[in-house]
C-alpha cells in the first residue's frame, strides 16, 4: 500500500468519524427538542447545543479509536514480517542492512576509592538496523543504551574494553582484542565515517556547545573536518540551508549568536543540523541520544516531528534513545528494551506496546501516565528497587531483584533470548511469560 493510498484511507476514516458524530448528535438534538419547549423555540441555542454535542462525540470517538488508527496493521501470527510503523512505512524484503551489531561487550576498568573495579556496561548486545528504519532503544539510566550506541562511531573513552562486532555497510568498525575478531578500522579511517555517514545528536544541548564560540564558527569547524578546502562563505551558505531544514527561523542572522542566546529547543535543532552537516542525501545513520531531555512536551513533539520529516526527506536510518517508551513508540519501527547491559525484549513497535512479554517492559509501560490520569485519583505506578551495580551485576537476570514474577532460578543464570513465531524476542523464562 503506497503513501497516497494510506493518506486517502486515513482521510476517509476521519470523515467517517465526523459523519458518525453528526448523526449521533442529531439524534440527541431531536431528543432534546422533544423534551424541551424552550430550546425548540430558540433556534440559535439549539444549534449551539448540536455543535457542542457533535464536537464532544467526535473527540470521544477519536480518543477511543486512536490505538486502532495508530497501530491498525499488525503482522499476522507466524509470519516473519514486520508490523507497519507509526509512520506508515510498509515492510520491504529487499531493503539492505545498514548496521549489524553482534555480541557487543563493553567494560571500563575504574578505581572506586582504593578498589580496582571492572564496570560491565554492555554484556552481549546484538541487533541490526535496515536502511530507512528507526530503532528505538528504551531503558532506565545505567541500562547501557548510550554506551552501546557511542561504540558505533568510536566515541568511547580510551579505557573502554570492547569485544564483539560492529559492521556498518559491511565494514567492521569495532576495535576488539586479538581473539579472532576483526581489528576494526584505524582511527583515521573511522573519522571518515563520523559526520559523513554517521551523525550523532547528544542529550542536553545546552552542554554540547562552547559558550565562547558563535554558531557560524561551530559550523565552519564542522565542515572543515570533512572538507578542509571549504571557505567561510561556502560554510555560511551550507549552514543557513541546514538550519532552515532543521526549522530554525532567521538562520542567516542566528549564525552570529552564541549558545546562551538560544532556547533549549533551538539548540537541539542546531545540534540536529550539525549532525546532518556531512551526511549525504538518501543515506546515513543518525543516532539521537535522548534528544528531548530537559525539553517540555511541546518542544519534544516538535523535535519528533522534525526527525520524522528528515527520515522521510533524507532517507535516514535513526537510532532513537529515550527513557520514555511512549515517546519512542511515536517514531520507532522497532523497539529494543535494555536493562543491566543486556537486551530484555525486542520487537516491532506494535508488538511491544500492545503485547509486551517481559516483566520489565510491562513495568515501563505501566509506569507511563495514561491519557486523562491524575495524581489526585490514582497513584502513578513505579518500579521498586534500583538498577543493578554494573561492577557486580550477579550471575542471574539483572531484573530479578525487582521482578514481581521472579523465580529462584532467575538469580542463577541469565535466560536465553526466546524468539517467538511472530519474530518478537524476549529474554525470560517460558513459565513466566506464559509461552
Amino acid at each position: 500500500m503506497n503513501d497516497k493510498m494510506k493518506e486517502l484511507l486515513g482521510g476517509l476514516f476521519v470523515a467517517f468519524l465526523v459523519i458518525l458524530s453528526s448523526v449521533i448528535a442529531g439524534f440527541i438534538y431531536l431528543f432534546i427538542l422533544l423534551k424541551s419547549e424552550y430550546i425548540a423555540a430558540h433556534d440559535t441555542l439549539g444549534y449551539m447545543i448540536y455543535l457542542v454535542t457533535a464536537g464532544s462525540i467526535y473527540c470521544i470517538l477519536l480518543i477511543l479509536f486512536r490505538p486502532l488508527v495508530r497501530y491498525k496493521m499488525i503482522a499476522k501470527k507466524g509470519v516473519n514480517s514486520k508490523a507497519l510503523s507509526p509512520l506508515g512505512n510498509s515492510p520491504n524484503e529487499n531493503v539492505q542492512k545498514l548496521l549489524e551489531v553482534r555480541d557487543l561487550k563493553i567494560g571500563f576498568p575504574v578505581i572506586r576509592g582504593t578498589e580496582e573495579l571492572y564496570i560491565q556496561a554492555v554484556r552481549g548486545v546484538s541487533f541490526s538496523l535496515n536502511e530507512g528504519e528507526v530503532l528505538g532503544i528504551v531503558g532506565e539510566s545505567g541500562s547501557g543504551k548510550s554506551v552501546t550506541t557511542s561504540a558505533i562511531p568510536g566515541l568511547l573513552p580510551k579505557n573502554a574494553v570492547i569485544s564483539g562486532s560492529i559492521r556498518f555497510e559491511r565494514t567492521e568498525l569495532a576495535k576488539t582484542p586479538a581473539d579472532g575478531n576483526s581489528a576494526g578500522l584505524p582511527e583515521k579511517e573511522l573519522r571518515m565515517y563520523r559526520g559523513r555517514k554517521i551523525g550523532m545528536i547528544f542529550q542536553e544541548p545546552g552542554r554540547s556547545f562552547d559558550p565562547l564560540q558563535n554558531m557560524g564558527s561551530v559550523f565552519y569547524e564542522t565542515f572543515r573536518n570533512s572538507d578542509p578546502s571549504i571557505t567561510k562563505e561556502e560554510a555560511r551558505v551550507r549552514a543557513e540551508a541546514l538550519l532552515s531544514e532543521a526549522g530554525l527561523g532567521n538562520a542567516g542572522e542566528r549564525l552570529g549568536n552564541f549558545p546562551h542566546q538560544f532556547s533549549g529547543g533551538q539548540l537541539q535543532r542546531i545540534g540536529i543540523a550539525l549532525a546532518l552537516a556531512g551526511i549525504a542525501q538518501g543515506s546515513g545513520l543518525l543516532i539521537a541520544d535522548e534528544p528531548t531531555t530537559a525539553l517540555d512536551v511541546t518542544i519534544q513533539s516538535q523535535i519528533i516531528a522534525l526527525l520524522k520529516k528528515l527520515r522521510r526527506t533524507r532517507g535516514l536510518s535513526i537510532i532513537f534513545i529515550s527513557h520514555d517508551i511512549d515517546l519512542v513508540a511515536d517514531i520507532a519501527d522497532t523497539i529494543m528494551v535494555m536493562y543491566g547491559g543486556i537486551v530484555m525484549e525486542r520487537g516491532t513497535t506494535a508488538e511491544i506496546i500492545r503485547s509486551p512479554k517481559h516483566p520489565y517492559t510491562k513495568a515501563l509501560l505501566s509506569a507511563s501516565p495514561g491519557f486523562g490520569s491524575h495524581y489526585s485519583r490514582e497513584r502513578l505506578a513505579s518500579i521498586p528497587g534500583r538498577v543493578i551495580d554494573p561492577a557486580s551485576p550477579g550471575a542471574g537476570c539483572p531484573f530479578a531483584p525487582r521482578c514481581p514474577s521472579a523465580l529462584p532460578v532467575c538469580s542463577a543464570d541469565i535466560p536465553k533470548l526466546l524468539v517467538q513465531a511472530d519474530g518478537q524476542e524476549v529474554r525470560c523464562l517460558p513459565e513466566i511469560i506464559g509461552i
